[in-house]
């Protein structure tokens, strides 16, 4: 009998600020910049799309694009998006977030 998946959308869980900033600060821990900003897509979708363009300034679809990262030279603007979802590259979590099994 094969085993039944049932789908599991991340943006689910990230309820609050703490989640939210242990789901990007292991995405950005990976220096992977496709995985980042497919994490970034799944923030910006648990928030909503049109509200985070409108707090970062810029138009929905804008911010579809610089969350795609499709090059190097868009890391800037993508930088400038995380800030509006208060995250700082490099930031340490506070020490009330702990990631599970830690």
């Amino acid at each position: 009998m094969a085993e039944e998946f049932l789908p599991y959308d991340p943006a689910d869980v990230l309820i609050s600020k703490a989640t939210v900033e242990v789901f990007l600060s292991d995405a950005f821990d990976t220096g992977n910049a496709k995985l980042v900003s497919a994490a970034l897509r799944v923030v910006a979708r648990s928030a909503g799309m049109k509200a985070m363009a409108w707090q970062a300034g810029v138009a929905p679809t804008q911010l579809e694009h610089l969350l795609r990262f499709n090059d190097s030279s868009e890391l800037a603007e993508m930088l400038l998006v995380t800030k509006q979802f208060g995250i700082e590259i490099g930031e340490k979590l506070p020490e009330t977030c702990s990631r599970p099994g830690a």
